[in-house]
């Protein structure tokens, strides 16, 4: 996903930190970018290069520590390949809303940066937030935890704003080749939005001091 990349690479997130790589459910391998996708892309992100398709595999699956995907049916397919990961996989809208709710209002990342640094949060102990482990120092240790919220944030949040992407369900992104050509241009625009509000999560989890 070229939109997280770009996003983390402005964000100042060395690759060596966070490696993203791409792979499709129903991919063929070897074949290249959709013309009209390509040029949306280019236009928003800048050139990317000779991008490639190749179909996504369980050694895939089982390597990553966060796997982002279109909409529900594409989760499915993923869990199906490597039931272990549905605790790491999300649709992009999905993991982006969760972020938010997760570095938001809700205190969570406040709570664990306070017991990181040893403090105790004045919170009832019944509060679901009390559970929340304190947040690692290094870098991976702090993806980690940020993928573990979003998971355990299943449920909790409330349903996002579809904005202009109503025509779908609120954590789904359509496919163009299948809703029509004339969607392109909001597939592209929504995807990027979710990738967006997920890097400024990220971003927000490794910048606590």
């Amino acid at each position: 996903m070229r939109g997280i990349q770009v996003g983390l690479t402005d964000a100042g997130v060395s690759p060596h930190v966070i490696r993203v790589e791409s792979a499709g459910v129903a991919a063929v391998d070897g074949w290249p970018m959709c013309e009209v996708a390509d040029t949306l892309t280019t236009s928003a992100l800048g050139p990317g290069g000779d991008h490639r398709s190749r179909p996504l595999t369980p050694k895939l699956v089982t390597s990553a520590d966060l796997i982002l995907v279109a909409d529900r049916g594409h989760r499915t397919a993923v869990t199906h390949l490597a039931p272990a990961a549905r605790t790491r996989t999300f649709t992009i809208r999905q993991a982006a809303r969760l972020a938010t709710w997760v570095v938001g209002d809700t205190g969570v990342l406040d709570i664990a940066a306070l017991k990181a640094e040893g403090g105790t949060p004045t919170i009832d102990p019944q509060d679901l937030r009390a559970a929340v482990p304190a947040l690692p120092s290094s870098p991976a240790g702090r993806l980690g935890w940020l993928v573990a919220e979003l998971d355990a944030a299943r449920g909790l949040t409330p349903v996002a704003d579809p904005g202009d992407c109503s025509e779908w369900d609120p954590d789904d992104i359509g496919d163009p080749h299948i809703a029509g050509w004339q969607t392109h241009e909001l597939v592209a625009s929504c995807t990027l939005t979710a990738a967006a509000a997920t890097v400024l999560a990220i971003g927000q989890v490794l910048a606590v001091p």
